[in-house]
């Protein structure tokens, strides 16, 4: 293999937003997300007064309220719902140092989302990996835009038709992303394929709209160059999510700089360790500030062919991966 070519992978996928977390050192991750808790009815608040948080001045007293144990607190009870219209009059009142809402916080495990696609159960890495408990948060966000550096997408999928943006082909510098390969149609699917909607399965992401890019041609390989163009034009662009699902062996600064511009813009890069079975760094997954993803099976056990050592940032289901094709 050329040293400016680079090879395609069926290895995992990961979509940085319905984590939060960006597997950096220390950063927290560029992502919105949206709650989508009316995918199940059951799921909404019940009504509840509004209350203040209020902490009163020396020799006033709180009409009304109750002291917080321990605290020099007191929870207030106020009429109709315009609570915040509520705070602003008790903070002119001149009776209270501080006013606040007496806002509410959710438990850590509360509820979940199935969609009920036909093939959404032969899909057991969204399960493995917490994908339902994660939905009743968020299924991503129109924020949280996901481009797919690939070979196109086939965007008239009944899985993936509307959901995608205008991407770029770099390999003919037009803005036809048809699928000429194939590979990057599976990998849209499993990135955000549409759920609830009576076809196929459903993808990870399913809320968040999906960026084409080709840099990878029919006989599967991309260059470097074209790679380090798309990651740039998704940052320009303002695309939290970067997924690139190819590999090659050689170090490259210019992928270094394209990668570090990207996280400057408040971007993540996600790409696959690679199918070598070994323990060789694979580009630019290699590369600082980049979430690198190996492939394990429904054991948890790492896939043989996957690359693995102490570069990778996690490993996340990659064998028999139940997702679109080009074509339907």
């Amino acid at each position: 293999m050329k040293n400016n070519k680079l090879q395609w992978t069926l290895g995992a996928l990961l979509v940085a937003g319905c984590g939060g977390s960006s597997g950096g050192a220390g950063e927290a991750a560029p992502v919105i997300l949206a709650q989508v808790s009316d995918c199940d009815p059951s799921a909404a608040p019940s009504q509840k007064s509004a209350q203040l948080l209020v902490q009163p001045r020396a020799g006033e007293g709180v009409a009304g309220g109750r002291p917080i144990s321990g605290s020099e607190f007191w929870v207030l009870e106020v009429p109709g719902t315009d609570v915040e219209g509520s705070r602003e009059a008790a903070l002119k009142s001149g009776k209270y140092h501080e006013v606040e809402v007496n806002a509410e916080a959710q438990g850590g495990d509360h509820g979940s989302v199935t969609p009920t696609d036909p093939l959404y159960s032969q899909q057991w890495h969204l399960s493995k990996i917490g994908a339902e408990q994660a939905w009743f948060t968020t299924s991503g966000s129109s924020m949280a835009r996901i481009a797919i550096l690939d070979s196109g997408v086939d965007a008239s999928h009944p899985d993936l038709a509307g959901r995608l943006e205008p991407g770029w082909n770099f390999l003919t510098g037009t803005s036809d992303t048809s699928d000429i390969l194939g590979h990057g149609t599976s990998v849209a699917g499993v990135a955000g394929a549409s759920a609830f909607n009576g076809n196929g399965g459903a993808g990870v992401a399913w809320s968040s709209p999906l960026v084409p890019y080709v840099v990878l041609d029919s006989s599967n390989s991309a260059r470097y160059s074209d790679i380090v163009a798309a990651i740039t034009r998704a940052a320009d662009q303002g695309i939290r999510i970067i997924n690139i699902s190819i590999g090659g062996k050689s170090p490259s600064k210019a992928l270094q700089n394209a990668v570090n511009y990207a996280w400057s813009k408040g971007s993540i890069v996600v790409a696959a360790a690679m199918n070598d079975g070994n323990s060789t760094k694979s580009y630019p997954a290699a590369c600082d500030k980049v979430v690198s993803v190996g492939a394990t099976d429904w054991n948890d056990d790492r896939v043989e062919f996957s690359n693995y050592g102490p570069w990778l940032t996690l490993v996340a289901p990659g064998r028999y991966i139940a997702c679109p094709m080009r074509g339907g």
